[in-house]
């Protein structure tokens, strides 16, 4: 086989030859029914990488009933990819999808290299993430080359994974501050009591933080969780989520609030947004290795809305900035994600607000959440 057929082509078929494409995999042949006996997703692509066919699993998981609606269409668009129109070309073609494991797999499958991978689709509709192992290939007809593109679902099996190791990861750091707290108690000349007293209570605090943080994001993965619109200020709630952001090492010389910002009136649920600015100034500081100082701010964009803005003045490489949002990455290594992700899954599925960041020379990273001025209207 030439492997010179296989290199990814950009652009689109003409109508006439997707219909050809089309014609060699259903009505009838043999492929149609070979595939849609067998229980996983199952698309066969053209070398634009355009879907040609879909099995019968697809179908009911997409709930399709005229597969022509998605003949044409590539992989992230056909499962609404948050990134499948970041560029007039569609999905594999934008700057995130050099990372995808999806687009990976399949351009190997194109160059002759079967092959397996992990792929993360963030789609547009609510945040909803498709956690999948797929599979590519390389498959020649009619002199023409085609990928047998396989997903299989395995969020359930990653979700659980990562929640467990986030959450003992950091129950058992913590756990180990109390213990070693409450064992220097028992040795400490009484005078000094009081210092190690208050920091047992600040690693029980964290502890209790910690345990709420994951029963929180279990819930908005669910769907369960419960909003608490309240009445809040801005500036109040930021003051204590720096309070609370100190439990996490942060030195007090390394965070800064703005205290020109303006003190604005507003309704959300305090709680969630508790979580977010906490989550956002967490990984300020974890990014900030060499000290660099962390500011928070909030301002008023228009009538409806208010902005929180939280800057450190690293900036993040390329790959990190295309998977930032995406619920298995981070930065600290592998079973550490859901930090980033679940910033965007509360703010913009619950708090019904957006949340984008820059990150650039010299103005350094900055995180930006906007919300309604009233959740409950």
């Amino acid at each position: 086989m030439d492997k010179s057929n296989f290199s990814a082509l950009v652009g689109r078929s003409a109508p006439e030859e997707l219909q050809k494409h089309i014609g060699y995999f259903n009505s009838g042949s043999v492929y149609q029914e070979l595939f849609d006996r067998i229980p996983e997703l199952i698309l066969i692509l053209n070398k634009y990488r355009e879907s040609v066919f879909i099995n019968k699993k697809t179908k009911e998981l997409l709930q399709v009933d005229n597969p022509l609606d998605i003949y044409g269409k590539r992989p992230g668009e056909i499962f609404g990819c948050l990134h499948a129109e970041d560029v007039d070309s569609g999905c594999g073609d934008a700057l995130a999808c050099k990372y995808c494991g999806a687009v990976i797999s399949i351009k190997a499958a194109q160059g002759g290299d079967n092959n397996e991978n992990e792929c993360l689709i963030l789609t547009k509709n609510n945040l909803d993430a498709y956690e999948m192992r797929v599979s590519s290939s390389a498959l020649e007809l009619n002199d023409e080359s085609f990928v047998v593109f396989t997903l299989a679902d395995i969020s359930d099996t990653k979700r659980k994974q990562l929640l467990e190791r986030i959450f003992f990861h950091d129950l058992m750091n913590t756990a180990t501050g109390i213990s070693t707290l409450s064992h220097l108690l028992n040795i400490k000349l009484p005078d000094e009591y009081s210092k190690y007293k208050q920091l047992a209570g600040d690693y029980s605090n964290k502890l209790i933080d910690e345990i709420k943080s994951q029963r929180q994001i279990i819930a908005a993965e669910n769907g369960n969780l419960s909003l608490e619109i309240g009445d809040t200020v801005s500036c109040e709630i930021i003051s204590n989520t720096a309070n609370m952001a100190m439990l996490y090492n942060l030195q007090d010389e390394q965070l800064e609030i703005d205290r020109e910002m303006e003190k604005i009136s507003f309704k959300t649920d305090r709680a969630i947004l508790a979580r977010v600015l906490t989550n956002l100034i967490k990984n300020a500081y974890e990014a900030e290795y060499k000290g660099g100082k962390i500011t928070v701010s909030c301002s008023k964009k228009d009538e409806n809305t208010i902005c929180f803005s939280v800057n450190n003045p690293s900036v993040m490489p390329e790959s990190i900035r295309e998977q930032v949002f995406k619920r298995s990455f981070s930065t600290k290594g592998a079973g550490r994600g859901l930090g980033t992700y679940s910033i965007k899954l509360l703010t913009e599925k619950y708090l019904k607000g957006k949340v984008y960041f820059e990150s650039k020379e010299p103005i350094g990273t900055t995180f930006y959440v906007e919300l309604p001025v009233d959740l409950g209207s």
